[in-house]
């Protein structure tokens, strides 16, 4: 199962998350790919909330009519993140990050758009399904 995330203003920037995993009790692995002009980045990333990803979306879901201020959910490592602002005509920017804090040899960030209400709970929905077939 996998979970792709497209923007709806930039053709060819999405972002894939997969293969994603129980290791064990506390910990969730998974598969990001950020991709965006021609550029692509790769990780497996470690999640001890193995759903916080997912109840980070299904808050902003629930919130369809708008928030004030950025909105961030970040992995416990930091190599894995995105930020969320809420924007006019119930847009919302997601800006995703993924990086090498072992090595500090890279990191990669991208934008998407989505459009608020039915295109984010669908995306809620996408990603509990993901960590629910954990």
């Amino acid at each position: 199962m996998e979970v792709v995330i497209t923007c709806v203003e930039t053709t060819g920037a999405e972002v894939r998350l997969h293969d994603c995993m129980a290791f064990d009790q506390d910990i969730t692995t998974m598969s990001v790919e950020l991709r965006a002009n021609g550029v692509e980045a790769r990780r497996g990333v470690e999640l001890l909330d193995h759903d916080g990803l997912a109840r980070f979306f299904e808050r902003l879901a629930a919130d369809y009519l708008g928030w004030d201020g950025e909105r961030t959910w970040r992995s416990y490592d930091e190599e894995f993140a995105v930020a969320a602002r809420f924007h006019s005509r119930g847009r919302v920017e997601l800006r995703w990050s993924l990086a090498d804090k072992v090595n500090h040899a890279w990191s990669a960030n991208i934008t998407t758009w989505i459009h608020a209400g039915e295109d984010m709970l669908g995306l809620a929905g996408g990603l509990r399904a993901l960590f629910d077939a954990r």
